[in-house]
């Protein structure tokens, strides 16, 4: 699916506050944000579907397109997320028509491991940023 090079180019663990409200605009970047819900719930609408978030909700979004995340305040979300570019063959960022578009959102059902797994991501992109 992702047969070439990628660079990280950013990633945390939001704990999003009672008034928290993510709108991205359209032509934002031309990578993808991997977006992993391990708490709360809401509703996250992109260019493609609305869906309600729940534990396990998992995105692959196009940092392209516009993207609008809410959630209830009584039950706010925990995020991890890593945005990361394709890169071409001189380690560029590729631009969207050349991006591979595999499914925007699956569930997946072994959260713990895959948080896991994107903590192990965030920690080492955090050495590797005090550590160049």
């Amino acid at each position: 699916m992702f047969d070439m090079p990628l660079r990280i180019t950013r990633g945390a663990r939001t704990f999003c506050d009672r008034h928290w409200r993510w709108h991205q605009r359209p032509g934002h970047s031309t990578g993808f944000n991997l977006w992993f819900v391990v708490g709360g719930q809401g509703t996250l609408r992109t260019a493609h579907a609305t869906y309600k978030l729940h534990l396990g909700d998992c995105f692959l979004l196009r940092m392209w397109d516009v993207n609008i995340g809410e959630h209830d305040p009584d039950n706010p979300l925990v995020v991890p997320w890593v945005c990361f570019d394709c890169l071409d063959g001189h380690g560029r960022p590729l631009p969207p028509s050349k991006c591979p578009r595999p499914p925007e959102h699956r569930r997946i059902s072994d959260w713990t491991f895959f948080d896991e797994l994107l903590q192990r991501v965030l920690d080492r992109q955090a050495e590797d940023e005090r550590h160049p």
